[in-house]
């Protein structure tokens, strides 16, 4: 697109995208999107050198993805309509304001981005997300971000949270401690969905003592499903279940996604023998289960 000859009037357009926009067009990415005033769907893409991001004045935005964009250090929102916001990337300052209809909100943030950064500086972000319908979360960001914040807020509690994601490096011990005391505060949740990815947190620092934090019981009383995808074997998401059940005292359907692959249900069963448990119809011996399950693939009807 040719920004020097673009009209001086808004254009009407449902969906812009804005990618790797160069150094020299940097500084026209804010007057370049005032220029569509009426634009629904509004997408910044990989536009490396972009350092602050200002979006205001579009009265039809419902739809924002800022996705890749390496040197960003902050975004500003103004936009009333906003239904759904998507981020990817590394953590930068947020603001978000006038929102009244956001629910939909995917946090995909890979790393720190600071070499020294304020966690208090995060709290107005804290206020905004506590009334989010769908949440996407780095386990990493609770644990360094948020976590610290929630301290302090003995009654905080997210009010219309019904679906989680919730992305982290592995499902260890401690992995799981830091889940579930963000499930704690999450009483409204019907949905979580947990994704494996190793290079989650290969960069930040490990608090060695993490693991000996333990978690006192909650209640989830509205929760309906959780997906597991990127699991190493059977026996880590038996064992997640397990660990869900003495905590929460709840017993959702959990479903392994498989790409590629149809779904699998696992089912606890009656125990036949001490110390077993099924997997593809096989027995599988593990001291640390204390119940016997079974995988069962869904099939679409």
């Amino acid at each position: 697109m040719d920004l020097a000859h673009c009209s001086s009037h808004p254009l009407f357009v449902k969906t812009l995208e804005i990618t790797s926009a160069n150094y020299l067009s940097l500084e026209l990415v804010s007057s370049l999107i005032n220029k569509f005033q009426y634009v629904e769907n509004l997408i910044i893409k990989k536009c490396n050198g972009l350092r602050c991001l200002r979006v205001e004045g579009l009265a039809k935005l419902t739809s924002l993805s800022v996705l890749d964009c390496v040197d960003l250090k902050s975004v500003y929102v103004e936009a009333l309509e906003l239904k759904s916001l998507r981020y990817s990337g590394f953590l930068c300052w947020f603001s978000l304001k006038y929102w009244m209809y956001l629910e939909h909100v995917k946090l995909d943030i890979k790393g720190r981005g600071f070499h020294r950064f304020n966690h208090r500086l995060y709290n107005p972000l804290l206020h905004d997300i506590q009334n989010f319908n769908t949440l996407t979360l780095h386990g990493w960001m609770f644990k360094e971000v948020l976590g610290p914040l929630l301290s302090s807020k003995q009654y905080f509690k997210f009010r219309n949270l019904e679906d989680l994601c919730w992305i982290d490096s592995c499902m260890e011990d401690r992995k799981i401690n830091s889940l579930f005391a963000f499930l704690k505060i999450c009483n409204s949740l019907k949905r979580l969905f947990i994704s494996i990815d190793t290079q989650s947190d290969s960069k930040l620092c490990i608090d060695e003592h993490e693991s000996t934090i333990k978690v006192q019981k909650g209640k989830l009383r509205s929760l309906e499903e959780v997906k597991m995808e990127g699991f190493r074997n059977e026996v880590d998401i038996m064992l997640f279940k397990e660990h869900l059940i003495g905590v929460f005292n709840v017993e959702p359907r959990v479903v392994e996604v498989r790409k590629g692959m149809h779904d699998r249900c696992l089912l606890r069963i009656p125990k036949r023998h001490k110390h077993q448990t099924y997997a593809y119809g096989k027995a599988i011996k593990s001291e640390k289960l204390k119940y016997t399950y079974k995988f069962v693939e869904e099939v679409e009807k």
